[in-house]
């Protein structure tokens, strides 16, 4: 996301993490599901993962990437509840 160009994310619901934050969350993923067999994950252990990799954030920054975070995981959670495209899942 943060890689697109202006014109590109002015149509995708906005994410304020950093990329070293989404690497965060991508570890803690792969720790959640080592040695399982089906890689699932809920929408409350997503929302601890992107809350887990903003702690150290600089405290101006942290209370709107913790709302941001709470707002994408709704996002999340309503296009596969209600079936609908948005770009983080396509």
């Amino acid at each position: 996301y943060s890689v697109l160009a202006k014109e590109l994310r002015s149509g995708i619901f906005p994410l304020d993490l950093t990329d070293s934050q989404i690497t965060s969350v991508a570890r803690g993923y792969e720790e959640l599901n080592t040695g399982r067999r089906e890689r699932r994950i809920s929408m409350w252990q997503f929302y601890n993962l992107l809350t887990e990799s903003i702690k150290s954030s600089y405290i101006d920054g942290y209370m709107g990437r913790c709302v941001n975070s709470f707002d994408i995981t709704n996002h999340l959670s309503e296009a596969i509840l209600k079936e609908r495209d948005t770009w983080y899942l396509n």
